[in-house]
């Protein structure tokens, strides 16, 4: 980045701060401050980062994969989806509340399971790797 000082000079901005993509939205400020004398071309950054607590849930002992929605697009897959959910929502017989609901939800994922198929994990590549190192 190049800017230009009052008087008509032009300096460049060199430092940065690298930061890996997922906690980009916790960078909440950055900063470089010319005053500091390190003995170096470049110039002290200060970054301010807000840290947060997770409230995702964890699944212990697996991790919970996503179903491949984009295949509701076509009408094949759509319709047949739902021919194979009514097969197991025209079992249900009055229950309470707490087993319709239960009902309900296995209907749900048993036929998402079948029928979409669920979405591999995708895998991050850290950036400090043996090449950084």
């Amino acid at each position: 980045m190049t800017w230009r000082s009052p008087d008509g000079q032009t300096f460049n901005q060199i430092d940065l701060l690298l930061i890996d993509a997922r906690h980009v939205s916790n960078v909440m400020d950055v900063r470089t401050f010319r005053g500091a004398n390190i003995d170096s071309d470049h110039y002290l950054l200060i970054s301010q980062i807000r840290s947060r607590i997770s409230n995702a849930r964890k699944t212990y002992g697996s991790y919970a994969r996503k179903f491949n929605i984009e295949k509701l697009k076509s009408s094949e897959t759509s319709s047949a989806y739902r021919e194979k959910l009514n097969e197991y929502l025209a079992r249900r017989v009055d229950y309470d509340i707490n087993e319709a609901w239960m009902l309900l939800k296995n209907a749900i994922t048993q036929t998402a399971g079948t029928i979409l198929n669920r979405i591999e994990r995708v895998t991050y590549k850290d950036w400090f790797d043996a090449e950084c190192e």
